[in-house]
């Protein structure tokens, strides 16, 4: 059994490399999920709850929006949120699957209704 190297040892000290905090890391992840694109997963999921089993209803962000999945599937999208500080646009897929945008003043906004999101949830439900 191999025993770990000391904090102190040079083994451990080349290792470890010090980043440059000016330095931007490439491989660092340009994608922050808000709190508003939390907000606005957790509204559609809430709308869904009759419609399909919760633990279905996943999201994937990404750097310009953040995608309502159903079951973690990338193709079978409940809905798109580009949500910037000037613009919120909800996407929703139509039975081709093509994107119908609509404005939103807020996440909390009347368009995302309870009938749109249980007829998005709706094209992806096999009924028993």
């Amino acid at each position: 059994m191999a025993a770990f190297p000391s904090l102190k040892s040079p083994q451990w000290k080349r290792q470890v490399q010090k980043k440059d905090a000016d330095t931007p890391d490439s491989n660092e992840s340009k994608i922050v999920t808000t709190e508003e694109e939390l907000e606005a997963y957790f509204i559609i999921k809430n709308l869904l709850k009759d419609v399909v089993d919760l633990q279905d209803i996943t999201y994937k962000d990404t750097e310009s929006y953040i995608n309502i999945l159903y079951k973690k599937n990338t193709r079978k999208w409940i809905c798109r949120l580009k949500l910037t500080d000037t613009v919120k646009t909800l996407i929703v897929p139509d039975e081709e699957k093509r994107a119908k945008k609509f404005n939103l003043t807020s996440v909390q906004s009347g368009t995302i209704q309870r009938s749109a999101a249980q007829n998005i949830g709706s094209l992806y439900v096999i009924p028993a």
